[in-house]
């Protein structure tokens, strides 16, 4: 009785290891990858520089607006908007703790520019300056893996090219 019972549990844990290198077989990688993981990193690839030109061409059209409307601008209004710039580069040097910290005072900035300058709300600096802020909120919102992978990091370039390009058309 002791040596069926042995039997079966040895052949179902015979049967179970088998299957599971059986199955584990397609696991392993091998040398060359498959053609469909290279295909996905083309498409992604493409996909990505897509999307940056893009984000390039909306950029260069957003700075020669603000570049029009500048005379128009107060230099309270441009002290101010710079200063909210800064805060928004401070976000891309702290660590992701205290990402939500530097958010917070980002918005707080902007809410008090919107108040002061409410004739402003249709200029091309404040459609800037939103959408660095709401970008802000979005990196301040990644847990720990989102905000390390390609995600966050796209978010921290696309900011870091904004705050450049708006802080060298304001600054001039």
């Amino acid at each position: 009785m002791k040596f069926a019972c042995r039997l079966v549990i040895f052949s179902f844990f015979a049967v179970v290891l088998f299957s599971f290198l059986c199955g584990c077989a397609n696991f392993y990688p091998t040398s060359q990858p498959t053609s469909s993981s290279q295909e996905w990193h083309a498409a992604y690839e493409r996909n990505l520089a897509r999307r940056r030109e893009e984000e390039a061409q909306h950029r260069a059209e957003l700075c020669s607006r603000i570049a029009e409307e500048l005379p128009q601008y107060s230099p309270e209004y441009v002290k101010r908007a710079v200063g909210i710039l800064g805060i928004c580069q401070k976000a891309l040097e702290t660590p992701q703790f205290l990402v939500g910290t530097v958010h917070a005072e980002a918005s707080s900035e902007f809410d008090k520019l919107e108040l002061d300058f409410p004739a402003m709300k249709s200029s091309a600096a404040h459609r800037g300056l939103f959408s660095l802020v709401y970008d802000l909120g979005m990196l301040s919102s990644l847990d720990a893996d989102d905000f390390n992978s390609n995600v966050g990091i796209n978010i921290g370039y696309r900011m870091s090219d904004d705050i450049s390009a708006m802080r060298a058309v304001l600054i001039k």
